[in-house]
């Protein structure tokens, strides 16, 4: 997952703490929150994103491995509360 943070002038923000928070969805309802775990220990945490100067933005590679077939629901949410969400299918 890349995520891309701006101010309100529009200016790159690459100080932001990120959390990545993963729900699986049954019924079309977020259940409680599953643990996530990133792939090849590709980020400094298991739950938070890391910055990539190159690119501008925060990257977190989630292992799907352990995740059963269906959808789930990714946000990534900032220190000041804000987020943004996503949701996948697992086939």
């Amino acid at each position: 997952m890349k995520v891309s943070l701006s101010d309100y002038s529009g200016a790159n923000v690459s100080t932001a703490t990120l959390k990545l928070t993963l729900y699986k969805i049954i019924n079309d309802v977020p259940m409680e929150e599953i643990a996530v775990d990133d792939s090849g220990k590709a980020n400094s945490s298991d739950i938070y994103f890391r910055y990539d100067e190159v690119n501008e933005h925060y990257i977190f590679i989630l292992n799907t491995k352990g995740l059963t077939i269906g959808t789930y629901y990714l946000s990534a949410t900032a220190e000041n509360g804000q987020s943004q969400s996503v949701g996948f299918l697992l086939e």
